[in-house]
């Protein structure tokens, strides 16, 4: 396997997590209350759009020759930085949310 190879096969598992992350997430939305579902739905939306913009990023560099991909990778590699970066800010402010949300809507005792 080239380093090519290798660095496709890592990107490639990093977004299959966030894949599976998003559904995973998608999921706790589907149980949230009805406030908590609006933030949820909108900040998941914006996640999968720049998710989708990623993975046509990959699919280029795929794609690529290996001139081209050296100069590509660069470009890939600072928006899987981004990405990641963005997700686990997501997941913490909507794991927030579900909590502020689930708390204000529970009955009290």
């Amino acid at each position: 396997m080239g380093l090519k190879d290798a660095y496709l096969a890592r990107v490639e598992a990093q977004i299959k997590e966030w894949d599976a992350d998003f559904e995973r997430l998608k999921a706790k939305a589907d149980i949230a209350s009805a406030d908590a579902k609006i933030e949820y739905y909108n900040k998941l939306e914006g996640f999968k759009v720049r998710s989708e913009k990623l993975k046509e990023e990959y699919k280029t560099l795929k794609e690529s020759s290996e001139e081209a991909f050296d100069e590509m990778k660069c470009g890939l590699e600072k928006a899987c930085g981004e990405l990641t970066s963005t997700f686990g800010d997501f997941k913490d402010s909507l794991t927030s949310a579900l909590g502020k949300f689930q708390h204000k809507d529970s009955p009290s005792t």
